[in-house]
């Protein structure tokens, strides 16, 4: 027997959401993902993070250089692109 779900947001909180392509999920790592689906978030319609890594790693509880190596990874595979520096 397989079993099916149905997944039902009833939250209203439909227009504060973060789309996350599948293709990230599905062909990334954990810290990866996090540090993706954060800055993602943090970015919003502009499209811009400007959060450190510091500060990116304070909030999803790691070290800040877990969040430089992996923020690297993702620049290297094109999910995100280095604009410049704070500052």
């Amino acid at each position: 027997m397989q079993n099916k779900f149905k997944v039902t947001d009833s939250s209203g909180d439909h227009r504060y959401f973060t789309m996350i392509p599948n293709y990230i999920v599905n062909h990334s790592t954990p810290y990866e993902q996090a540090i993706y689906l954060y800055m993602k978030r943090m970015a919003g319609e502009t499209g811009t993070c400007w959060m450190s890594a510091k500060n990116i790693a304070d909030r999803l509880g790691v070290a800040r250089n877990t969040i430089a190596k992996y923020q690297k990874k993702l620049v290297e595979r094109g999910w995100i692109e280095a604009i410049g520096k704070k500052g």
